[in-house]
């Protein structure tokens, strides 16, 4: 589709001026006849023009019509004279555009005196506006609630229509030269950057989706290519830190990761490197005198948000797999991405055993067929073992340990050397019931999303888990404070 003036006319007696915008000036009182030169140099298949109008302003600036006696009063004042008759806006454009100005009928609004009025407004603007066009807009003589409603009607069609806008023009006659007669044209459109720029961020904080900011940057890097380098990088690694936790790319090994020059292989990794960049952007911009030519400049309103931004995900200036798990939980439950969260929770409560107990978190062994696979023994048998044999807690676990590891000599599936098997050993008689029984239920409520609900052992309402993520993550924080105090004060006593 092609370009799309759209303008509101006023009822004001406009006097003559040189409308100036970059290079481009027009001498004319009307603005729509400015624009509408600088913007239609050779008028394309599917541009066209809409300016609304009241019955006021249709009567007023629209049409032609003669002076009235207070109008040529005031031009005598002012020391000019007036033509017999006002040409309205309508010749004007009609004789240049008239193929492509669209029935002033249709583009009639109310002075929006009451809701329904200002409904009308909405309505009628919105009702021009054609699939796919780029539109220029024109909010220099309109009511006072006017932009306001073009701010909400461009949103609407941007999402509705796919139209893009290209600019936002304001005439600024009150700050006209009046020596030379001349009259700047602001373009307002970095305002509607605003908008968007806050709902990006808004979009990363509350829902932990960095598309929209990093989509944003991508287009204006290719206008400022130079001067946005350092932005877009940060942007993209901020891209590939949500990236990686929407895919669970949890386990970071930083040696691996700086040899494969591969720092988008996992969370902790991504965040690293927008980490440096982010103060890398900072750093240079405080070294900047110029604020115009500070980087946070290029896109004023990213200069606050940000800030906020980087805020929101401090909890992921860490070093460890286990910090950043519990990072990743919380993460998780603050953004309402439950199937996420659950994954990440499994998987942090094995790295804190391993880490706890002196064994290789990223062994798959050590994690599953020793950490998970013994919470799981305990859980099932402790009860039992307690009631059958009329035995105590701590021989019950000594009597399971002893099986479990008979067993899996016997299976032949592992090794187990003599360190191994006291660093076993005092997990199957320290590790506290609250938390061995845990990890299964953990486990369950991850393999039903997992196995999108197609099982009868695992259902689980969406609310319940969202419920059970929080409520189970907050016992395991307690739990995990409560083992770190027991094992720092053995040390103490050592």
């Amino acid at each position: 589709m092609g370009k799309h003036f759209i303008s509101v006319l006023g009822t004001g007696l406009y006097q003559s001026t040189t409308y100036y915008y970059k290079e481009k000036s027009v001498i004319t009182p009307f603005i729509q006849e400015a624009l509408a030169e600088m913007l239609f140099d050779d008028i394309q298949e599917g541009d066209r023009i809409s300016v609304f109008v009241t019955e006021k302003a249709k009567e007023q600036n629209w049409d032609n019509r003669k002076y009235t006696a207070r109008e040529r009063e005031n031009a005598e004042r002012l020391g000019y004279e007036l033509p017999d008759v006002k040409t309205g806006l309508r010749d004007i454009l009609q004789k240049k555009y008239g193929n492509i100005l669209d029935d002033i009928e249709l583009c009639m609004i109310p002075i929006g005196a009451d809701e329904n009025e200002l409904w009308k407004i909405f309505q009628v603007i919105f009702s021009r506006i054609q699939e796919d066009e780029e539109l220029y807009i024109d909010i220099t003589h309109a009511l006072r609630n006017i932009p306001i409603q073009m701010l909400a009607v461009i949103s609407y069609a941007r999402v509705l229509k796919n139209i893009t806008v290209n600019g936002i023009y304001y005439g600024a006659f009150e700050v006209k030269d009046n020596v030379q007669n001349r009259t700047p044209i602001f373009n307002l459109q970095t305002f509607l950057d605003i908008l968007d720029w806050s709902q990006a961020a808004s979009s990363f904080i509350k829902y932990g989706n960095s598309d929209q900011i990093y989509e944003l940057c991508s287009a204006q890097k290719r206008i400022y290519r130079e001067k946005m380098s350092e932005l877009f990088k940060l942007t993209k690694e901020l891209n590939n830190f949500t990236h990686n936790m929407e895919t669970s790319r949890g386990y970071y090994d930083p040696q691996k990761e700086k040899n494969t020059n591969k720092k988008e292989m996992s969370v902790l990794g991504a965040y690293k490197e927008y980490k440096k960049y982010y103060n890398l952007m900072k750093e240079e911009d405080e070294q900047k005198e110029d604020q115009e030519e500070r980087q946070g400049s290029i896109i004023k309103p990213m200069e606050g948000l940000l800030s906020r931004i980087d805020e929101s995900i401090a909890d992921f200036n860490v070093d460890t797999n286990l910090e950043m798990g519990m990072a990743t939980v919380r993460w998780a439950i603050d953004k309402k991405n439950i199937q996420q969260g659950f994954t990440a929770f499994e998987e942090t409560i094995k790295t804190f055993l391993c880490e706890y107990y002196g064994l290789d978190e990223r062994s798959e062994e050590d994690r599953d067929h020793i950490c998970k696979n013994i919470c799981r023994e305990l859980n099932l048998n402790y009860k039992n073992k307690c009631k059958d044999k009329n035995i105590s807690e701590m021989e019950a676990r000594e009597v399971i340990c002893k099986e479990w590891i008979i067993r899996k000599e016997e299976e032949g599936r592992m090794e187990l050397s003599c360190d191994k098997k006291t660093r076993i050993h005092e997990m199957f008689l320290t590790i506290p019931q609250e938390l061995f029984e845990l990890i299964p239920q953990i486990g369950d409520r991850r393999n039903s999303m997992n196995h999108f609900g197609f099982s009868n052992l695992y259902m689980f309402t969406s609310k319940g888990l969202e419920k059970d993520l929080k409520q189970e993550f907050e016992k395991f924080v307690q739990i995990k404070l409560s083992m770190e105090e027991k094992k720092a004060h053995k040390k103490e006593g050592e």
